[in-house]
């Protein structure tokens, strides 16, 4: 969680930043759910990652994820995706 909340250190190198945090078991420390039932946390981390502008996040959800990260961007007025 600490490198997801930081990914400004990693954009700084240059480099495309790549997170696959779909589905995965922090999620079930975070949100206290089991591996079928941590769609609502990996869209929540979504959020969050397009928000620190990560290049490419890989998820198994593809489809809500994708309508969640449209659904936010509509609102967000000035906040780039």
């Amino acid at each position: 969680m600490e490198i997801m909340k930081n990914i400004s250190t990693f954009r700084d190198t240059g480099s495309p930043v790549l997170i696959g945090h779909s589905r995965k078991r922090f999620l079930s420390k975070m949100i206290g759910r089991k591996i079928d039932e941590r769609l609502a946390g990996t869209i929540g981390v979504s959020i969050a990652l397009a928000i620190q502008n990560v290049d490419i996040i890989r998820v198994h959800d593809i489809q809500a994820v994708k309508d969640s990260l449209i659904a936010w961007k509509s609102l967000s007025d000035g906040v780039p995706l």
